[in-house]
């Protein structure tokens, strides 16, 4: 046994220090993995409903990229996903949407949605 000076006996027992420092270890493999591990891109838990008004980005390298945005009225802009429906969306610029999909959040914080139904709200 050690002598431990902050044990009131004095004495501590080795395999309750070999446990903690295992428990320790395992502890920070765990916090390494989950680390390393994060997905570039995580989506949000179910679908979410987002109004706000669709343009299309001035800058050529930003509309290669994403051509349709979603500006909502939370005050967050959305990069709509390129599929069928970014193509329909293309149709209404400047228009008052209600848009239900998914979103999924890159690694600097942009916002992606994935529209699965939209409804054009105003003209």
């Amino acid at each position: 046994m050690n002598y431990d000076p902050y044990n009131s006996l004095g004495m501590i027992d080795q395999s309750s220090g070999r446990k903690k420092n295992l428990i320790l270890r395992v502890l920070f493999v765990s916090v390494i993995i989950s680390l390393v591990g994060v997905a570039p891109l995580s989506a949000t838990s179910g679908e979410v409903e987002i109004t706000g008004v669709i343009f299309l980005p001035d800058a050529p390298d930003v509309a290669e990229e994403y051509p349709v945005v979603l500006a909502g009225e939370d005050g967050e802009m959305y990069a709509i996903s390129i599929d069928a429906k970014c193509v329909e969306l293309l149709d209404h610029e400047n228009k008052f949407v209600k848009v239900i999909g998914t979103v999924a959040i890159d690694k600097n914080g942009g916002k992606t949605l994935t529209v699965k139904h939209y409804e054009v709200l105003k003209d």
